[in-house]
């Protein structure tokens, strides 16, 4: 055994060191058992961990977050694959909050605000944002 990671036993059976595996000791295995998230490829001469769907990292140890919680609006724990959505600032005030990206992934916002467009509209002026919420808060 040329790689001295095991001990064969003169019958063509050898017994490998952790982590090494394979008939002559020349494979090293998974690390951590790939965080049983996913499966180890055993290939020559290091075997690499194949993630199940929503895993990653070397050893399947990350969680993805959905849409990458639609970045800037959210920071991934990638411990959990939950969102930590940001908080919005007035664009008059920078100092004010007026509010936060929601869902979860970070895609949500409530509107800022409303405001008034005027037409005429046969002869008359109307409020058309106005006449909309009225209706809707009746």
């Amino acid at each position: 055994m040329s790689s001295s990671h095991g001990i064969c036993d003169g019958y063509g059976t050898c017994q490998c060191e952790p982590p090494f595996i394979g008939e002559d000791c020349s494979i090293k295995d998974c690390k951590y058992d790939c965080s049983y998230n996913g499966y180890c490829s055993v290939e020559f001469p290091v075997s690499r961990c194949m993630c199940n769907p929503g895993y990653f990292g070397e050893y399947c140890q990350y969680r993805e977050c959905l849409n990458n919680c639609s970045f800037p609006n959210g920071l991934c724990d990638y411990t959990t694959g939950d969102c930590a959505c940001r908080q919005l600032y007035n664009p008059y005030n920078n100092l004010e909050s007026y509010a936060d990206w929601s869902g979860i992934d970070c895609s949500f916002l409530l509107a800022f605000c409303g405001g008034w467009r005027m037409e005429i509209v046969w002869g008359g002026v109307v409020g058309l944002l106005g006449v909309v919420s009225f209706l809707i808060l009746q």
